[in-house]
């Protein structure tokens, strides 16, 4: 996929050629530094002047719960602190979201379509207000959607070029990463504040030069949970089969885990149906053996990566007597919604991150399946390395599923220890993203 941007060529493709790509590369520079020149000291005069302010740029989609909740935390955040804030969430898919969000529905157009809006945006917070700039990230290389992780770059870019203070939470980076991507991100954040949301990410930027960069968790640590009228009969469902002697577990199985992705490392459609094929079979067993109770929690919405779909494909292949012990949810509960309901589990196996965070933050003992280096680096702050399965291990072992969550189940109260002992560390972690605000 070739990006183009604002100022350079973020991704490693051919560049542009001929007479007016040469004059715009020679006369791009010297207008930005003239115009820069003149904008940026009467930034630091005026910021003594100015109220304290916000903006959080986050180009993700509320359809995808781990982008709602960090963007909740923001939000909560800000207010009980002197900030006026502005949120702009870039959301190409439509959604519902939540208030005090400016939506920017058509895909690119905050960064991309509509740069010269963008600009003044930025120059509104400039010249009226003490400005701290915050992006609400994931994965910065590029890997799940190089376009949109371009977009948030130019923009952090973008920001320090006019002098606005730039702060990157929850900052994450997956290995092995590429020498001249990484060149590239350390181009473009330099001069911004990282906080890097787990310790491999953390040593990355350390080596890339950025010696400020803080060791953190992620933001949607923080994120409360609440009950509402639609998690209310989910929550009785529970209590109802706890009350039969089972043992509950929520599962949230994605296209990722299972071996579809954005645009690259895609499996053929023949392996991934026969991963699900492998998995229902598996998931079978534990029902019939083990005296368990199924939720199926659906954590992503978006038409090309939907839960509710997976989830469903599942368990029509289900072959089984099931008893009602097994609730597809197909609502599309909010992230604290879905968290008030993992709190009521006794077990959660999860192949969304944000949603294996909600198990970890509510103390229930979670088994992530994993489909990137991100999941082992937040599994790291609990010392739970081994809690971690990944479904291309079916290829070779058919039974494979059931026999890591048959072992996971037997390690319940430990691993429940770990998470205990750890959760107050690393929700100090995840409050250290907002560090930089008490000091305005």
């Amino acid at each position: 996929m070739r990006v183009r941007g604002l100022f350079e060529d973020i991704h490693l493709s051919q560049p542009r050629r001929g007479v007016r790509a040469n004059v715009s590369r020679l006369l791009r520079p010297a207008v930005l530094w003239i115009f820069l020149g003149v904008l940026k000291p009467l930034n630091l005069l005026l910021r003594p002047l100015s109220t304290k302010s916000a903006l959080v740029l986050t180009p993700n989609s509320p359809l995808n719960r781990g982008d709602e909740a960090v963007c909740k935390v923001v939000i909560d955040f800000l207010s009980r602190l002197d900030f006026r804030s502005e949120i702009i969430l870039e959301s190409p898919d439509g959604g519902d979201v939540f208030e005090g969000v400016t939506v920017v529905g058509a895909k690119g157009s905050l960064y991309k379509l509509s740069r010269f809006r963008f600009s003044c945006k930025l120059l509104l917070h400039m010249f009226g207000k003490w400005v701290t700039l915050i992006l609400a990230t994931d994965v910065l290389d590029g890997k799940y959607d190089p376009e949109i992780t371009h977009r948030k770059l130019t923009a952090v870019y973008l920001s320090q070029l006019l002098g606005i203070r730039t702060q990157v939470i929850g900052a994450c980076v997956t290995t092995p990463l590429d020498a001249r991507i990484a060149d590239k991100l350390s181009y473009y954040l330099q001069g911004a504040k990282i906080f890097a949301r787990d310790f491999v990410s953390f040593n990355f930027f350390q080596r890339q030069g950025f010696r400020d960069a803080e060791y953190v968790a992620d933001p949607a640590f923080l994120l409360k949970a609440e009950s509402s009228q639609w998690t209310r009969p989910i929550e009785k469902w529970i209590e109802g089969h706890r009350a039969k002697g089972n043992v509950v577990i929520g599962i949230n199985v994605s296209t990722f885990a299972l071996g579809k992705s954005m645009g690259h490392g895609n499996v053929s459609e023949l392996v991934f149906e026969e991963r699900l094929r492998k998995l229902a079979m598996n998931t079978d067993r534990l029902l019939s053996e083990l005296g368990i109770s199924l939720i199926y929690l659906p954590h992503v919405f978006l038409p090309y990566d939907s839960d509710i779909d997976t989830h469903s494909k599942i368990v029509g292949l289900f072959r089984g007597k099931q008893n009602g012990c097994v609730l597809n949810i197909i609502d599309r509960l909010h992230s604290w919604e879905l968290r008030q309901v993992v709190s009521r589990l006794d077990a959660l196996v999860a192949s969304r991150m944000h949603l294996a965070i909600s198990g970890l933050s509510m103390q229930v003992p979670t088994l992530c399946i994993a489909y990137s280096s991100k999941y082992e680096g937040m599994l790291n702050h609990f010392d739970l390395g081994d809690s971690i399965i990944h479904l291309r291990e079916l290829d070779n072992n058919e039974w494979y599923f059931y026999d890591k969550v048959e072992w996971f189940l037997s390690m319940r109260e430990e691993i429940k220890e770990k998470i205990s002992s750890q959760l107050a560390t690393v929700c100090q972690r995840a409050a250290l993203n907002f560090s930089c605000l008490h000091k305005e």
